[in-house]
C-alpha cells in the first residue's frame, strides 16, 4: 500500500513539473477602467491636497519636468491662468517573450494625461491611449476579443498599460504631496 502512495504521489510530481511550459506567458488582459460616458480607458481621480491653485500647479508643473525625460515635447499646454497642463507623453510596449524568451517591440503607445488645480484639490486624468500605427488604433479595441484585428498579445499590451499607468499616478500623487482621496463629484 506505501508502495502505490508512493508511486501515485511521484506520478503526480512528474506530471506537474513537466507539465508546464517553460516562459509561460499570461495573456490575459487586466481589469481596465473604462469611463461609463466616453468607453475610453480612463484614469482620473480628484485629491484633496492644501494648497492654493498656483501652488498645485507650480508643483504639477515641476513634476512635469523632472518626471519625463523630453517634458519641453511632452507638456502641450500651460494656462497658468487657469491652472491647468496638458501632458501628450508615450511609452513602449513589447511583444510577450518568444519561445527562447526574448521580448521584441510591440510598438509606441501615446496618452494625454490632464491636470486641472483648484483651491484645496487637483485632478488628474489619463486617457486616449492610442497604439501608434498609421492610421489612428485606439488601445481600447485591444480589450475586444471579437473584432477581425485582434491577437494575444493585446492581454500583454493592456498589462503594460496598466502597469504604466499606475506607476505615473502614484509618482504624481507622492509628488503632490497626497493627502488621503475624498469621493468629489462636484468637479
Amino acid at each position: 500500500m506505501k508502495k502505490q502512495f508512493f508511486t501515485l504521489v511521484l506520478m503526480i510530481f512528474v506530471s506537474v513539473a513537466f507539465g508546464q511550459k517553460k516562459n509561460q506567458v499570461d495573456l490575459t488582459a487586466p481589469k481596465m477602467p473604462v469611463d461609463q460616458t466616453t468607453k475610453l480607458i480612463t484614469y482620473s481621480e480628484v485629491v484633496q491636497q492644501q494648497g492654493t491653485p498656483e501652488e498645485l500647479y507650480a508643483k504639477a508643473l515641476a513634476w512635469a519636468r523632472n518626471y519625463y525625460k523630453n517634458a519641453e515635447r511632452v507638456i502641450k499646454a500651460k494656462d497658468a491662468t487657469n491652472h491647468k497642463l496638458i501632458l501628450h507623453p508615450l511609452f513602449k510596449v513589447l511583444n510577450p517573450p518568444d519561445k527562447k524568451g526574448i521580448q521584441t517591440m510591440g510598438g509606441i503607445v501615446t496618452y494625454i494625461m490632464t491636470i486641472e488645480c483648484r483651491d484645496g484639490r487637483y485632478k488628474f486624468t489619463i486617457n486616449k491611449f492610442a497604439w501608434k500605427q498609421p492610421s489612428f488604433y485606439p488601445c481600447e479595441k485591444w480589450m475586444d476579443p471579437t473584432i477581425a484585428t485582434y491577437q494575444k498579445r493585446f492581454g500583454p499590451f493592456l498589462q503594460q498599460l496598466d502597469k504604466e499607468a499606475n506607476k505615473v499616478v502614484a509618482d504624481f500623487k507622492k509628488a503632490m504631496g497626497n493627502v488621503p482621496a475624498k469621493k468629489d463629484d462636484n468637479w
